[in-house]
């Protein structure tokens, strides 16, 4: 659960304060998250990172244009089964610091359960379809520390 915490203080920190501009990761996934020598968990790999002017939720997704998009590390796109329900749908897809929380209770639900929490991600048809399963998975299968957070974050 420290692990957990560490990543949603940096996500917090993405967020700016007051004014400042924030900034959405977008690509938090398994691989984007280091593991220290002590064992603390650090989120890197910002190379599909957006800013959000202050004062905006979002800004307009440069991300899954292509219906026919599938994904990952070498599209240039982020991982589907990490990404978020607003980054994938139909007309207006926003990019918001609140895509990376529910990409965080993606990884954290696999971490916790051993299974992924979006699954058949292998294009936009399938995420779609995936994200509306959602409510389908059982919190209960989650350590009770990081339930509430984890079905929070993914609205289940």
């Amino acid at each position: 659960a420290r692990g957990a915490a560490s990543l949603a203080d940096a996500l917090q920190a993405l967020k700016g304060a007051g004014g400042m501009v924030q900034r959405a990761h977008l690509g938090v996934s398994p691989e984007s998250i280091w593991l220290t020598k002590t064992g603390d968990w650090r989120l890197g790999g910002f190379g599909l990172a957006l800013s959000i002017p202050a004062g905006q939720y979002g800004v307009a997704s440069p991300y899954f244009a292509n219906e026919g998009a599938i994904g990952g590390e070498l599209t240039g796109e982020p991982r589907l089964e990490y990404t978020s329900p607003e980054l994938t749908k139909n007309g207006d897809r926003v990019a918001a610091p609140a895509c990376d929380v529910f990409s965080l209770g993606c990884v954290l639900w696999e971490v916790f359960t051993g299974s992924k929490a979006l699954q058949g991600c292998d294009n936009l048809y399938g995420h779609r379809s995936a994200c509306s399963r959602l409510q389908q998975l059982d919190p209960s299968q989650l350590p009770s520390l990081v339930r509430d957070a984890v079905s929070r974050s993914l609205a289940v």
